[in-house]
């Protein structure tokens, strides 16, 4: 019962804030404009997100650490810790998979 309820808080307070963060369009594409390094790097609005999310066009890479995935992450997603040396190859492998899908990193 207590992980239940400590899911539904994480999920709520994930929900929450990323309702909170998300932008308008135009405001997105002004970060978007100003993002030199990473060109093909684009912000998403968290309902669409859901929406490709629900409809499985997207990749979920959780870049947490091991233990942080196992306590609790989105169904579907694949850790890959930011921190580990395998990163990029990982990464490759998981692109190489599924190539027609967006990916995202949380």
């Amino acid at each position: 019962m207590k992980i239940k309820v400590v899911f539904y808080i994480v999920s709520f307070l994930l929900t929450a804030s990323l309702q909170g963060m998300a932008q308008s369009a135009p405001e997105a594409e002004a970060l978007d404009s100003r993002n030199v390094k990473y060109r093909d790097v684009r912000t998403i609005e968290s309902k669409q997100l859901h929406q490709d999310y629900t409809d499985s066009i997207v990749s979920i890479i959780d870049v947490r650490s091991p233990l942080e995935y196992k306590t609790i992450h989105i169904k579907g997603a694949v850790n890959i810790p930011l921190t580990s040396n395998t990163f990029i190859h990982s990464l490759s492998n998981s692109i190489r998979q599924a190539p027609d899908k967006k990916i995202v990193f949380y």
